[in-house]
């Protein structure tokens, strides 16, 4: 039985201590789900796809992350539907799973879930430094430097598959580096084949199942054993890689990396070697600034090499194939960073563990404290970068100034086009005229997904509610307009009424106006106030009670303006019908459409909006032979477009986003086809250009 001594009690007192520390540290990594400022085009791929799991469409679309990426965060998204739904916070498991795609909780679910496997990445390589060395400060160290770090902060408060592709292998790695049993190799193979299904990227780490060729020095095995390990890991990681992703695209696999390593996406033409190499350093140093010490001090860990090869290994593969890229990313390089991170922080506490055998216990305190003291010191230099890493929630980007804006003064009164190039950056003001382009404009179809019928049900209901009210209480509601000939009002006689749900409204009757008659004849105009809760939240529920039938009318709500706005429409109407039915009637357009279309296009009116951004149009400037210089860069644009600059935001967090509109005096630099379609749009004179952003 152990003495309790005031000497065991200080050091359990140490350790605890050192032990809430680290906890503390790995909270407040995880609080980054608090600081959501949005979702990116990215991320939108792995969420949406898990809500999509989460609400029973099975078969993700994407071959480039692993499916397994997006089961375990469906799996969280399922369990968080399922507390909703017995806690009575929802009525029932479908109403869970649309509250958490309403709110975006399920960014945050999915964010949190990521950022969970950063910290047990910390952990497991932490404990394989006390398994190696038996350094316990410097693995204490190690935590306080990877989880503190501000790069650790921005990668694991962002939705990178790389980040549990991390995890896995850090798991192997630890299996590679602790005494061998017949469960090693089947440890192994699944660590590996679930960091293989996360992300294909991942196969580079096969090459880590060689390291069960190095005899473990706890137990000599022969040549025929460990080539038996070697076979088994093999297989267990290829079955591992199938069975967690049953219905990946493994066809695809090939492609798609070909498609990276060439940059086949993003760059045209071939990089040499060299420019290769140096930009992949430079990616590495902005994962981690500290990495060329780590790179120096991993080898250090050589004095323990049967135990640290895993690792040693895991930092080269972990850089080595992206070398072969015309274009790599950084958040590729996250698992080479954390692989770097242990490496280096091992090869220190291996040089500490010799330093205390051979001077002792004494002077190599010393050392330690050294160690810790400049950890702290490293680690307060770089607090400064917290604020650089954090989304505040406040902050507004342009596209939300722009969406704003928009929804004040243009959207569903007149067509707008967004820039097809780098849509995903523009602002989501959309039209409730088409379903379809709302849907293509969203985030969640900006890959063109069209299987996920559940998520389709889920973002009509979204567009159709949240959307429509964001829309309706942005701006003072416009009345209703239904005009039908005298004959046909007295049939309808006083049964005509506009339904929210239970609630129903009667229209205010007045004469035709003289612009009226002239298209319709003698007719009745049938006017709702708009201003009420009922019609101002959810627009599905909105319908026309008839009390009897409509055959030819004329419609207008928002889009009043346009030059189709009093026109005999012949439609037979009767019963009760609902405004999504009319909603082609009552709002303006939307599209998406490259710049080289808006360009040559001439099915946009005069007074028509083009929203865009510099990111999208200085390239497209430039491969035209329009740019002169970037001061000038709207000017030419505009003169393309035949349009006229009238609002810019840039004043926000994101890139700048820029309004246009279609000029009547001015024709795009493209010969048009036909002559264009004037009308009367809402803004006629426009608005100043402006660097602040109005409304």
């Amino acid at each position: 039985m152990s003495i309790v001594t005031p000497a065991n009690l200080t050091r359990a007192a140490r350790w605890t201590g050192c032990a809430a520390l680290c906890l503390l540290a790995a909270l407040l990594l995880c609080s980054g789900v608090f600081y959501f400022g949005g979702h990116r085009v990215d991320e939108s791929e792995v969420v949406m796809n898990a809500v999509a799991i989460a609400a029973g469409s099975w078969t993700p679309e994407w071959a480039g992350y692993g499916h397994l990426a997006m089961y375990l965060p469906a799996i969280a998204i399922a369990m968080a539907a399922s507390f909703l739904q017995l806690s009575g916070m929802s009525s029932s498991y479908s109403e869970g799973i649309y509250l958490l795609f309403q709110s975006d909780a399920a960014y945050r679910i999915t964010r949190f879930l990521y950022t969970l496997a950063d910290v047990a990445t910390a952990f497991v390589f932490a404990k394989l430094i006390v398994k190696v060395t038996g350094q316990r400060l410097v693995a204490l160290c190690f935590l306080a430097y990877f989880m503190i770090s501000p790069d650790t902060w921005l990668y694991a408060n962002y939705i990178r598959t790389d980040t549990l592709v991390s995890f896995f292998v850090a798991i192997a790695i630890y299996a590679l580096a602790t005494d061998r049993t017949k469960v090693t190799p089947y440890m192994v193979g699944m660590a590996i084949g679930a960091a293989v299904a996360c992300k294909y990227s991942a196969m580079a780490y096969i090459a880590l199942i060689v390291v069960l060729l190095i005899d473990d020095p706890a137990r000599p095995r022969s040549w025929k054993e460990r080539g038996s390990m070697v076979v088994i890991a093999g297989v267990v990681t290829i079955a591992a890689a199938f069975l967690l992703q049953p219905r990946f695209n493994f066809m695809g696999v090939i492609s798609n990396a070909g498609i990276h390593l060439s940059g086949s996406n993003f760059t045209e033409e071939s990089i040499p070697i060299g420019e290769r190499l140096a930009r992949l350093w430079k990616l590495a140093t902005t994962v981690e600034p500290l990495a060329w010490i780590f790179l120096l001090t991993m080898w250090l860990s050589v004095l323990r090499f049967q135990r640290s090869s895993a690792l040693l290994i895991a930092v080269l593969v972990g850089i080595v194939p992206f070398a072969l890229s015309n274009y790599p990313r950084e958040y590729w390089l996250i698992p080479f960073a954390d692989a770097a991170r242990a490496a280096g922080w091992l090869g220190v506490a291996c040089l500490a563990e010799v330093l205390r055998r051979r001077v002792g216990n004494s002077r190599q305190r010393w050392v330690l404290v050294a160690l810790a003291a400049c950890t702290v010191i490293i680690v307060g230099l770089r607090m400064h970068a917290w604020r650089e890493v954090r989304s505040d929630p406040l902050q507004q980007m342009n596209s939300q100034m722009a969406e704003r804006w928009l929804y004040l003064n243009a959207a569903n009164r007149v067509p707008i086009i967004y820039s097809y190039e780098k849509n995903y950056v523009l602002p989501r003001a959309y039209s409730f005229a088409n379903y379809e382009e709302a849907a293509m404009l969203s985030r969640i179809f900006i890959f063109n997904r069209q299987k996920f019928e559940s998520l389709h049900r889920l973002f009509g209901r979204r567009l159709y509610t949240k959307d429509y009210s964001k829309f309706s209480q942005s701006t003072m509601p416009a009345p209703l307009l239904l005009s039908v000939g005298s004959g046909t009002a007295a049939r309808l006689g006083k049964s005509l009424r506009l339904c929210a749900g239970k609630h129903c409204y009667a229209p205010k009757i007045t004469a035709c106006d003289e612009r009226l008659k002239g298209v319709m004849g003698e007719c009745v105009v049938y006017r709702w106030d708009m201003d009420h809760p009922e019609l101002r939240s959810d627009l599905s529920t909105m319908s026309i009670r008839f009390g009897d039938k409509v055959s030819a009318f004329s419609l207008c709500w928002y889009s009043c303006a346009t030059v189709d706005a009093w026109r005999i429409v012949r439609r037979n109407l009767e019963g009760e019908v609902g405004l999504l039915e009319l909603s082609d009637l009552l709002f303006a357009s939307e599209k998406m459409m490259p710049l080289d279309k808006i360009a040559q296009s001439h099915s946009s009116a005069a007074g028509d909006m083009i929203v865009t951004s510099p990111t999208a149009y200085v390239p497209w400037l430039k491969k035209n032979g329009l740019y002169a210089e970037s001061e000038s860069a709207h000017k030419e644009l505009a003169r393309a477009l035949g349009a006229e600059l009238i609002q810019r935001f840039e004043t926000g967090s994101g890139p700048v986003i820029e309004l246009y509109k279609r000029s009547e005096n001015t024709s795009p630099m493209v010969a048009p086809a036909e002559a264009p379609v004037e009308g009367e749009g809402i803004l006629k004179s426009g608005k100043p250009v402006s660097s602040k952003p109005a409304g």
